[in-house]
């Protein structure tokens, strides 16, 4: 599930944006605590100026708007309709000032209403008092998600028989590993990696004179990662690395211990809504900023197998 944030800034178009009531909407007026953090923080910078913000999680719709300072405590921001049309959702509110006879403060204010109702993709209106309405231009682009990364150890254990055709051994010289990951998938909040463990073991053989003989293989392995958040679409390995120790049982049997450490990391692609442009019938102002954006790349997996011969 993703959030998309949308702002809309001041703007200088003017166009009549009529369209007829389909239904009333549920909707709840929303306090500080009710406001999503992400939300809020927008609020706080830009509530000087008039705006409307929006923000969806996939279930629900949060709508913030205001009039920007005031010149006096007292102001209030008033609901009057929640609504929606064949292709917008639309809010009409009215700013309301302090009565006469009210003692408020003289400092500067800057007053803001939120509400929360059913989640949508439609486009927002705003109808402020006097019809003056103001509308959000949409625009959908795709953009690639990097899920937490996790770390898992685990240990694999296995004696191993040396063939007939290889010499009887008498001492082991040195020993390395590669893990191969073969396959790697989600089960509930776990992630299940198959794979395999290449070893390879030099050692000195029994026959005198310090000959050099070496033993190879592959250990199969699989593990069970615990993901204590979700992952996105896709899982992918960030890390895999092996510690191999292996010890001489007698001369034609070793132990192999291997401390392996694995890290998952998980990737997916998600489409979010961000504000491209706002209409408004009244003269305004507008800013824009540019920001660079990477190019959409597709990311496939492939298997692919090296052999390769060497003499010893």
């Amino acid at each position: 599930m993703f959030s998309a944030l949308v702002l809309l800034l001041s703007g200088c178009s003017v166009r009549r944006i009529d369209g007829e009531k389909k239904q009333d909407l549920d909707y709840k007026t929303l306090d500080r605590l009710g406001i999503p953090e992400k939300l809020w923080k927008e609020v706080e910078e830009k509530k000087e100026e008039p705006f409307l913000l929006a923000y969806g999680d996939g279930e629900q719709l949060y709508i913030a708007i205001g009039y920007g300072e005031q010149e006096s405590g007292g102001y209030s921001i008033q609901i009057e309709e929640v609504c929606e049309t064949e292709d917008a959702v639309c809010i009409r509110t009215c700013l309301t000032g302090p009565d006469e006879w009210e003692k408020v403060s003289q400092e500067p204010d800057c007053p803001y209403a939120a509400v929360a109702t059913e989640y949508t993709e439609k486009r927002i209106l705003w109808e402020r008092e006097g019809g003056v309405k103001m509308e959000q231009i949409k625009k959908t682009v795709r953009a690639g998600r990097i899920g937490p990364g996790v770390t898992d150890q685990f240990y694999v254990d296995e004696d191993i028989n040396i063939p007939e055709a290889k010499y009887d051994a008498a001492r082991v010289v040195y020993s390395s590993g590669r893990i191969h990951v073969e396959d790697i998938r989600p089960a509930e909040h776990y992630a299940r990696v198959t794979g395999r463990l290449s070893y390879q073991i030099l050692y000195e053989t029994e026959d005198g004179g310090e000959q050099l003989s070496s033993l190879a293989g592959r250990l199969p392995f699989e593990e069970m990662v615990y993901m204590e958040e979700e992952p996105k679409d896709q899982l992918f390995v960030r890390g895999a690395t092996a510690e191999v120790s292996v010890t001489l049982i007698n001369s034609r049997k070793m132990n192999l211990k291997a401390s392996v450490d694995l890290t998952i990391g998980s990737e997916g692609a998600e489409e979010e809504q961000i504000t491209a442009d706002m209409e408004e019938e009244s003269t305004v102002y507008k800013k824009f900023s540019e920001r660079e954006i990477l190019e959409l790349c597709t990311v496939q997996k492939d298997v692919y197998r090296i052999k390769e011969e060497i003499h010893l």
